[in-house]
């Protein structure tokens, strides 16, 4: 009986152990952001230049800031007009 009064606060100090690191891992899941290709992760933290990142970071809510940004490629179609009175108007 006297075993099992020694072992009371070793197993009380594993289990505090094991609900931080579980609460610790839960608060990052919950903070991890990933993004998508062709977008990008701009997070405003409490430094003069913000932090971009095209795969993954945490961000926490009320430190630092977010925005995704698109940066994939764009197609431009450009559709060229003819101009009847060009040789009316004087050229400058």
């Amino acid at each position: 009986m006297e075993f099992l009064y020694n072992l009371i606060p070793i197993l009380t100090f594993v289990g505090i152990a094991i609900a931080i690191i579980f609460a610790i891992l839960l608060i990052v899941g919950k903070f991890y952001r990933k993004v998508e290709q062709g977008q990008a992760l701009i997070i405003n933290k409490m430094k003069n230049e913000p932090d971009v990142t095209t795969t993954d970071d945490i961000v926490y809510p009320v430190n630092h800031k977010m925005e995704v940004m698109d940066i994939s490629t764009k197609r431009m179609v450009l559709q060229r007009v003819l101009n009847c009175f060009r040789k009316a108007l004087p050229m400058r």
